[in-house]
């Protein structure tokens, strides 16, 4: 048998027995977000749509992919498989990629952390639409970075669409490695790129900075009370009153009610929160899992002297999804971090990347100068 079958034999089964557990433990879980999520799709799929989109614009590609089930009355499990089926083939994919742009065994390892990760795969019994997200996300990646793909525009503006009406962080992925094509195809000089791209975003945070409206109950309220996590303030009063609001005005009344030197605290202190995975309300198990991916993220700082040093050609790729994990960072660092690890889950395929492409290049290093010490 040859070594890269029994790499992905082994790799099945611990994959599957690490779901095993996590079912045994969690079960499969529809409520909190994935009810309102059904609930968003119940009404999609009955016709509703001004109520079905309400505050869910960003959301509405998984809303309508939750809805195609409940129209053809298909059971929740199904849902779930589905899901999974899709992750998998994605995964598959972006693994393509990595063996093409990179090494076989930066690929390997990088499979090897996503399907082994309990912080990646309990998503997989959740009806939250981060394991969703994940996957369309490096299928974009994927049709978007793969050399000779066929239909390939046809392709990527499908799935740009789909992926910025996921979640709003979609736009980063989208813009980033749109433009990054767009440089590297030699349309666009690097002088180019990066000018295009910086108005780009800075149109879109204007936008979303005075213009995009905010839920009270869900946005507003706690990102004026000072919350760095979901649901857990710094302060219960004074409290902006109920109403529609901007993230302007949200700013706007914290810098009248506590100054600058506290607006300024609360944004490293939430760009800060995005790299935590752990809480202090999680199960000492649940917080030792979630810290051991903590050892991802000096590999993955690692990875960038690296390639900028010795293997520049890497760097410019890596760099792309630098620069996704640092926009996510930033918006976190605008409005606040989930109660959970939900916002870091989103680019840590990237991170595990960054990791696995550094760990491989030790690895080639060290076993490369022990072939030359040992003739």
């Amino acid at each position: 048998m040859k070594k890269s079958h029994i790499y992905f034999l082994v790799l099945a089964v611990v994959h599957l027995a690490l779901l095993f557990l996590l079912y045994q433990q969690f079960g499969f879980n529809t409520l909190n977000e994935g009810e309102k999520y059904i609930s968003r799709a119940q009404l999609f799929a009955q016709g509703d749509f001004v109520n079905a989109t309400q505050y869910q614009t960003f959301y509405l590609t998984y809303v309508s992919y939750l809805a195609l089930f409940l129209v053809l009355k298909l059971p929740v499990s199904i849902i779930f498989i589905s899901t999974y089926c899709l992750s998998l083939f994605a995964y598959f994919q972006f693994y393509r990629f990595i063996n093409a742009q990179f090494n076989k065994l930066t690929a390997q390892l990088w499979l090897l952390f996503v399907l082994c990760s309990p912080l990646i795969q309990y998503w997989q019994f959740n009806l939250f639409s981060e394991t969703f997200f994940i996957a369309i996300s490096l299928l974009f990646a994927y049709y978007t970075l793969q050399p000779a793909i066929s239909n390939r525009i046809l392709k990527v503006c499908v799935l740009a669409v789909l992926v910025i009406f996921s979640r709003p962080s979609g736009i980063f992925t989208v813009s980033v490695l749109v433009f990054y094509k767009l440089f590297h195809d030699g349309v666009l000089s690097k002088k180019q790129t990066l000018t295009y791209l910086a108005c780009s975003l800075l149109i879109l945070f204007l936008g979303i900075f005075f213009v995009f409206q905010l839920p009270y109950h869900d946005f507003a309220l706690y990102i004026s009370n000072g919350s760095i996590y979901y649901g857990f303030p710094s302060w219960i009063y004074p409290q902006l009153e109920p109403g529609t609001y901007t993230l302007w005005d949200c700013y706007q009344f914290l810098y009248e009610q506590k100054g600058i030197k506290t607006i300024a605290y609360l944004f490293f202190k939430k760009f800060d929160s995005f790299f935590v995975t752990t809480r202090s309300y999680y199960s000492n198990f649940h917080n030792l899992i979630n810290l051991g991916h903590v050892v991802f993220y000096p590999f993955a700082l690692l990875s960038i002297y690296v390639a900028y040093r010795f293997q520049k050609k890497m760097f410019s790729i890596l760099m792309v999804f630098v620069c996704i994990i640092l926009l996510n960072a930033l918006m976190i660092a605008l409005i606040f971090n989930e109660w959970s690890e939900r916002h870091t889950l989103h680019v840590f395929p990237y991170i595990m990347l960054l990791s696995a492409y550094a760990l491989s290049y030790l690895y080639q290093n060290v076993k490369s100068k022990w072939r030359i010490k040992n003739g």
